[in-house]
């Protein structure tokens, strides 16, 4: 993680993370979608941004609800992963939620993203619950929530 930052995302942001958005597998945020998203004050949106390339290389976003927090997004850039750029923004995300006085957090992950369950684990999200059928090619989701306060 040398030379990688992250910082609150703004629009200035848009149109790398939709250039990330739109490599990912059974993804479908659109411009429009993320853009609303960032200037809409009960979202959240962390990028990470390589400092030699000043190019972004990751995003997390959440949705801020009364005392819990949904996370909506969670990306690296193919060329940058295993490098634990989404560690580091869950990381990021999660003190940022604690400092808002948000209780828990809560998100969904197909069950075949297994490096993705694994993080979520490692970081002690635990599973709840799981949806059946949850995502548009009828895949399960699991509910996974962590407790930050």
């Amino acid at each position: 993680m040398n030379n990688i930052s992250i910082t609150k995302a703004d629009v200035s942001h848009l149109n790398q993370i939709e250039a990330i958005e739109k490599t990912l597998e059974h993804r479908n945020l659109s411009y429009d979608s993320i853009k609303k998203d960032l200037e809409n004050e009960n979202t959240y949106y962390l990028v990470a941004i390589d400092n030699t390339t000043n190019k972004v290389v990751g995003y997390i976003g959440c949705e801020l609800l009364v005392e819990h927090a949904d996370i909506t997004a969670v990306a690296t850039d193919k060329d940058y992963l295993k490098q634990g750029i989404a560690s580091s923004l869950l990381k990021a995300l999660e003190q940022h939620l604690q400092e808002k006085q948000i209780e828990s957090i809560f998100l969904e992950v197909r069950t075949s993203n297994i490096p993705a369950i694994n993080l979520y684990t490692k970081l002690n999200y635990s599973k709840i619950s799981t949806r059946a059928k949850y995502y548009d090619n009828l895949e399960d989701a699991n509910i996974m929530k962590k407790d930050l306060i």
